[in-house]
């Protein structure tokens, strides 16, 4: 009886562990960072375009610090924002800003 428990501890401890490491892998693939805030990034949406009123693709993503939602024009949002990956590994630099820096599907 105790060496089942110990085999049902064990295998919780390694469920934890690797749930916690499949969590933190999805965390930093959905984090985006913009002028050194990071972001999650929620899903694709639709938003209108004040200029024209038409409906045109939109990224949602949320902050944070805060948690509060935005939302900004696909485009937008693909040439101002980097993935966390590639913030972290200092690619953080204001000159490459008309270049994409994610890839959303």
């Amino acid at each position: 009886m105790i060496i089942l428990a110990g085999m049902v501890i064990t295998l919780l401890i390694v469920g934890l562990i690797l749930m916690w490491f499949v969590a933190d892998r999805i965390d930093k693939n959905q984090t985006y960072v913009y002028k050194g805030n990071r972001y999650l990034y929620k899903g694709k949406c639709l938003i209108k375009d004040p200029t024209s009123k038409m409906w045109v693709d939109g990224i949602m993503y949320m902050s944070f610090k805060s948690g509060q939602l935005f939302a900004r024009e696909e485009n937008d949002f693909l040439v101002k924002f980097e993935t966390y990956k590639q913030w972290k590994n200092g690619r953080n630099d204001k000159g490459n800003r008309g270049n994409k820096h994610c890839s959303i599907s």
